[in-house]
């Protein structure tokens, strides 16, 4: 296993007593001991995330990031069993020469193959539960510190950091062309960590009302500009399905004032990012209706998919390129543009599918 610091690759027996034999710095993990990864894993995957230190992360980010790594070893180690198992029968099989053996033997491998890949517990392991990931994040940060970018979001009731204070003074200080509505408030503190507001002239809120020191002076700014850009963010759920009818249609916000374009993930999208999927328990039903269609409904009464399976240097960059394409556009129309409203599953005159999909086989896997 190689030391983070030095990269050292030492021995299990040099490395023993949890330390690295060459700088004497800690390991937080052991394979051989049952940990599901090492440091040097868990590290590669802060690096990631962060575009080796360039930008902040949230931890739902590093979350489906590692858990990205650790199911592509476990399906490696997977296929390199049967890989062992499939060479071990055909030895045999030649050795023995009788043709009715080698089809039994290749069928006892597909069938213990199957077993093995529909295993409830194997899913499980392959999966990465996230309070195992929540064990191992303490562990990491308990022997080298916590990772540089990191977005720590204050508890309710806390005190404001003086950092995020200042991006809200900021939002406050501009009037904005541009708006990015989020479903969540982690969405939204992304997007301010890494100063998308500031470079890009844009407001940027959650939909239920953060952050709540700028947002009803912000929302009522939005309201009155008339060359609005209306962007709507957000996970393949339910509630994020629907965020872009909602900013639509509730008189709150944007009804008969400007077009909402919806750049945010869904249903769709879960196939450029297999596996990455969560099980939302109990299924419940979802009636295709507020932006949703039926098809997408039928997912979505079981699974959802956060938009931090997307590494934050892509939510960025992607954010930006869509929001160029809708100016573009807006301007070879000569009006206000397209309304936004698009199809049945309410995914508006911006089609990231195309750019997720490039992504996903190009850094996703």
């Amino acid at each position: 296993m190689r030391c983070i610091h030095c990269q050292h690759d030492a021995k299990y027996r040099e490395r023993s007593d949890g330390h690295c034999p060459k700088c004497r710095r800690r390991f937080a993990f052991e394979p051989q001991r049952g940990d599901p990864m090492t440091d040097g894993v868990f590290s590669s995957a802060i690096e990631r995330v962060s575009s080796h230190g360039s930008v902040r992360f949230h931890v739902d980010h590093l979350y489906y990031e590692v858990r990205r790594r650790h199911r592509r070893t476990f399906n490696r180690a997977i296929l390199a069993t049967a890989g062992v198992i499939g060479f071990v029968t055909m030895i045999v099989a030649a050795i023995v020469g009788t043709r009715a053996l080698v089809y039994v033997l290749l069928a006892a491998l597909t069938v213990f193959g199957l077993c093995l890949w529909t295993s409830e517990s194997l899913r499980d392991r392959r999966r990465l539960r996230r309070a195992l990931f929540d064990t191992l994040l303490r562990r990491f940060t308990a022997v080298h510190g916590v990772p540089a970018g990191l977005i720590e979001r204050k508890q309710r009731g806390e005190q404001r950091t003086a950092e995020r204070d200042a991006s809200l003074d900021e939002m406050l200080a501009y009037s904005f062309d541009r708006a990015v509505i989020c479903d969540r408030a982690e969405t939204v503190d992304l997007l301010l960590a890494n100063q998308f507001h500031f470079e890009n002239n844009c407001a940027v809120l959650a939909v239920d009302g953060y952050p709540p020191r700028a947002f009803e002076t912000v929302r009522s700014m939005l309201r009155n500009n008339p060359r609005l850009i209306v962007v709507a963010l957000h996970d393949a759920s339910e509630a994020g399905c629907k965020l872009a009818h909602r900013l639509r249609n509730d008189p709150a916000w944007f009804k008969d004032l400007v077009p909402v374009v919806d750049m945010g993930l869904r249903p769709a999208h879960r196939k450029s990012f297999p596996g990455l999927e969560d099980a939302r328990t109990p299924r419940r039903r979802v009636p295709a209706s507020e932006g949703i269609s039926q098809q997408e409904a039928g997912w979505l009464a079981h699974s959802a998919l956060a938009l931090a399976v997307v590494v934050p240097e892509q939510i960025i960059k992607r954010l930006f390129r869509g929001i160029s394409v809708v100016e573009e556009r807006q301007g070879d129309s000569g009006s206000g543009g397209s309304d936004g409203s698009g199809g049945s599953d309410g995914s508006g005159s911006f089609d990231i599918e195309a750019d997720l999909s490039d992504a996903g086989s190009d850094s996703f896997g």
